[in-house]
């Protein structure tokens, strides 16, 4: 039998765990730079990383991109995140920093010799699990 204090010890493990990784689904990602722009889903999953925050960007990859799983970590004392594409099957090398501008993220994105501005933007709710 469960105490009523395991039960009340587990709810707040299981809510605190809730707030502590926070995950958006169908998050709209865009790229732009002179000659083209972009635009691809995916999901952005926060959690606190072993030495520092993280913001993990999954995102499908169309035509002969992708896919792209980004961790990034957020240095210490910094108010930005740097990541490389670390995703199984990846066609491409990336590298990418982003910071929160105003209501949205923005970041430079390196892919294949290529430049881009990139953006996405947060709900203010996170899906349910």
């Amino acid at each position: 039998m469960i105490s009523r204090r395991s039960r009340y010890a587990r709810g707040v493990h299981d809510l605190v765990r809730e707030i502590a990784r926070p995950r958006y689904d169908n998050i709209e990602f865009r790229w732009v730079n002179s000659e083209e722009e972009i635009l691809l889903a995916g999901q952005v999953l926060l959690r606190v990383g072993k030495s520092c925050p993280e913001m993990v960007l999954d995102i499908k990859g169309a035509g002969d991109g992708g896919p792209y799983l980004l961790v990034g970590k957020q240095p210490r004392r910094k108010s930005f995140f740097v990541a490389e594409n670390s995703a199984n099957g990846r066609v491409n090398d990336v590298r990418a920093s982003w910071a929160e501008i105003g209501d949205g993220y923005a970041g430079r994105w390196i892919e294949d010799g290529y430049e881009y501005l990139f953006t996405f933007n947060l709900p203010d709710k996170p899906r349910k699990r």
